[in-house]
C-alpha cells in the first residue's frame, strides 16, 4: 500500500493542478484594502516541467483556514496570530490587528492590515513573514463539500478485537468548505492538488451543480509510518517497509522529500546540524514553501552530509535563487546549476546566475531551428493550437526543455514559440 500510495502521488503530481481550498473557514477583514483585482497563480509547482496560470480572485473579505490562526501561539507556530505577519499564498503579506469574538466567545472574525507593496514575486522591501498560509476570497469562493479519507485501521493487522482497531479519522466530512471559483466548468474527471491538503477528485454521484463533492485520492505525504511507529511504542526512525516487512534503522541519514510527497521535510531538516536556524533565516528572504522545498530536495543532498555551516552559501543566497526560479528569470535546471555553482565555487547568486545563463541555449535562431523541427514533427498539435486549444503552448515548451536538457531559457522559448504557432 505505501508504494502504491508514493506511485499515485507522483502521478498525480505531474497531471493535478494546484488550488486553494479552505476546509474551515474563518473571516479575515483587510481593513485598508479597497476594491478588487485578480492575481494571477500558476498551476503547478516551480519543479514540476509545466505551465500555466489561473485567476485567483482578491479582495478585503477572505476566509483562511481556522488552524493557521492561533491566539495564543505555542513555540514555533509560523501561521498568523494577533501582532504576527504572514504571507497570503500568491499575494500580500498581511498582519493580525483584531480579533473579533461572537456571542458564545468563539473568534469568528480576525481583522488585519495588508501590504500593498509586498505582492508575491516581488522583491520590494516591507515586513518579514513567519510563514505562508492559504486562503480564498470570501465573495467569490464556491461553497463545495470536502471529505478526508484515511487508513480504515490504527494497526498495521488487526487482530480478532478488530473493532478496538478501527481510525476514528479514517473519514471526515467538511461540508462548510470553500474552493477557489477557478475550478467551475473544468471537466468531471478532473483531478486537483488542494495547497497543503492532498489530492482530489470531484464525486460523480453526490455532487451538485452548485455544491461540489470533492474526496481525496491520497494526501500529499504518508504520515502513517510516523503513526505506526508510535502506536507500536517504538521511535519513528525504525520504519516497517512495505516490500520486505522488517524495519530499516534510518540512522540519522537526510530523508529527501519530493515533490510528489514522499518523505518527510521536517525530518531531514532536523536530522542536519543548524538546518533548522538556516531555513528559518531563509525564509525571510523569499516564499516559505519554496525555500523548504528547495532546502530539503536540493539544497541538502548536494551537500551529502557535510556540515551546513561549512558551506559557502548563505540562507539569503537560497532564498534568492528560489525567487528567480519562481519569477522566471531561472528555469529549475538552471537553478540548481547556480546552486551547485555556488557550493562549488562561492560567489553571489547574481554572477552565478549570469554565468549559467550565458551557458544555456540562448540563441534565438538555435531555438528557432527546433522550434521548426517540432512544427514539422506534430503538425496536428499546431494546428490545434491554432484553432484554439492554448494549453498546447505547454506542450511545445516541454519538447523544447527536454530537448535541451533544461538548459534553454523557458520565458524566450514560450515568446519564440507562441510567435511561431500563430503566424
Amino acid at each position: 500500500p505505501d508504494l502504491l500510495d508514493n506511485c499515485i502521488r507522483k502521478e498525480l503530481n505531474f497531471s493535478a493542478p494546484r488550488v486553494m481550498c479552505v476546509l474551515d473557514p474563518l473571516k479575515v477583514t483587510l481593513t485598508n484594502y479597497e476594491g478588487a483585482e485578480s492575481l494571477d497563480a500558476p498551476y503547478w509547482p516551480h519543479d514540476i516541467p509545466r505551465e500555466g496560470t489561473r485567476a485567483v480572485p482578491f479582495s478585503g473579505s477572505l476566509l483562511i483556514e481556522r488552524s493557521d490562526f492561533e491566539e495564543h501561539p505555542p513555540k514555533g507556530f509560523r501561521r498568523l496570530s494577533p501582532g504576527a505577519y504572514v504571507r497570503l499564498r500568491h499575494a500580500y503579506i498581511i498582519r493580525c490587528d483584531e480579533v473579533i469574538r461572537g456571542e458564545s466567545g468563539d473568534v469568528i472574525e480576525l481583522r488585519c492590515t495588508y501590504f500593498p507593496e509586498t505582492q508575491s514575486g516581488t522583491a520590494a522591501p516591507g515586513p518579514k513573514a513567519r510563514g505562508t498560509v492559504h486562503w480564498v476570497n470570501a465573495n467569490t469562493s464556491i461553497r463545495a463539500e470536502v471529505r478526508l479519507y484515511d487508513r480504515l485501521f490504527l494497526d498495521e493487522v488487526p487482530g480478532d478485537d478488530f473493532i478496538d482497531a478501527l481510525n476514528p479519522a479514517s473519514r471526515a466530512v467538511y461540508p462548510g468548505a470553500r474552493i477557489e471559483p477557478s475550478v467551475r466548468g473544468d471537466a468531471a474527471d478532473m483531478r486537483y492538488q488542494f495547497t497543503r491538503l492532498g489530492y482530489f477528485w470531484r464525486d460523480p454521484s453526490d455532487s451538485q451543480p452548485d455544491v461540489p463533492v470533492f474526496c481525496r485520492i491520497t494526501a500529499l505525504r504518508d504520515s502513517w509510518a510516523k503513526t505506526a511507529a508510535r502506536r507500536r511504542g517504538k521511535p519513528a526512525g525504525n520504519r516497517i517497509t512495505a516490500s520486505t516487512g522488517r524495519a530499516e534503522k534510518q540512522r540519522g541519514r537526510t530523508v529527501r522529500a519530493t515533490s510528489c510527497g514522499s518523505g518527510d521535510p521536517e525530518a531531514a531538516i532536523q536530522a542536519v546540524p543548524g538546518a533548522d536556524a538556516f531555513l528559518a533565516e531563509a525564509k525571510l528572504h523569499g516564499d516559505h514553501d519554496a525555500v523548504t522545498t528547495w532546502m530539503v530536495q536540493q539544497l541538502l543532498p548536494a551537500l551529502g552530509g557535510k556540515d551546513l555551516g561549512a558551506a559557502p552559501i548563505k540562507p539569503a543566497q537560497l532564498a534568492e535563487i528560489t525567487v528567480l526560479v519562481q519569477n522566471g528569470t531561472l528555469s529549475t535546471h538552471q537553478g540548481r546549476r547556480v546552486l551547485r555553482r555556488i557550493l562549488a565555487e562561492g560567489g553571489s547568486v547574481g554572477e552565478a546566475a549570469s554565468r549559467t545563463t550565458r551557458e544555456s541555449v540562448l540563441d534565438p535562431e538555435a531555438l528557432g531551428r527546433m522550434i521548426e523541427d517540432l512544427v514539422a514533427r506534430y503538425p496536428d498539435k499546431a494546428a490545434a493550437y491554432r484553432n484554439g486549444k492554448a494549453g498546447l503552448l505547454n506542450f511545445f515548451v516541454g519538447q523544447i526543455m527536454k530537448g535541451t536538457s533544461g538548459k534553454a531559457a523557458p520565458e524566450l522559448a514560450r515568446k519564440l514559440l507562441r510567435a511561431r504557432l500563430e503566424s
